[in-house]
């Protein structure tokens, strides 16, 4: 699962959220914007840290896996329109090219 917040902040607290939910569970989450680790279960990260994750030549994120995208606040996310068309993009560029393996 890839989770978005629109400020690091907010991933932080996601991140910090979804820890101690999951303190008892084989489930692994990382923080990608403090740490940079991608190799959870549950990655949080912003979208700006995404998209140049993505867009650079030693990437990171390994989206093969990909099941579940969550934009947090997405109200806010999406209010500003900068946002929506980097979603746009990296849908057009990365996610639309994911396997269609169903869960």
């Amino acid at each position: 699962m890839l989770v978005l917040g629109h400020i690091r902040e907010l991933a932080n607290q996601i991140a910090d959220v979804y820890s101690k939910i999951t303190k008892y569970s084989d489930i692994k989450v990382s923080n990608f914007v403090t740490d940079g680790s991608c190799d959870g279960h549950i990655v949080v990260t912003t979208l700006g840290k995404l998209e140049n994750n993505l867009k650079s030549r030693g990437k990171s994120i390994d989206l093969s896996e990909l099941r579940c995208l969550v934009v947090d606040e997405a109200d806010h996310f999406f209010g500003d329109s900068k946002n929506l068309q980097t979603i746009q993009v990296l849908n057009e560029k990365f996610f639309k090219k994911l396997p269609k393996n169903p869960i």
